[in-house]
């Protein structure tokens, strides 16, 4: 899966979730809580030890946040 469609996959399943009667406020609540989900995983990758598994996934993670930026 692409750091984009997964991007996109994240932040559906949390934008389903939330429940708002402004739906830009509901997308901009899911886009924020799918950012604060993609920084948990990246501070737990990046204090893992330096291998290349875990270096290729902080550059998976990092492209995936950078995609929800663009949302």
């Amino acid at each position: 899966m692409t750091p984009k469609e997964k991007a996109k996959q994240l932040f559906e399943k949390i934008f389903f979730e939330i429940q708002s009667d402004e739906l830009g406020r509901c997308y901009q609540s899911a886009k924020q809580c799918t950012l604060i989900a993609v920084n948990e995983i990246l501070k737990a990758v990046n204090n893992e030890d330096e291998t290349y598994l875990m270096r290729h996934s902080v550059n998976y993670w990092s492209k995936v946040k950078q995609e929800l930026e663009l949302l």
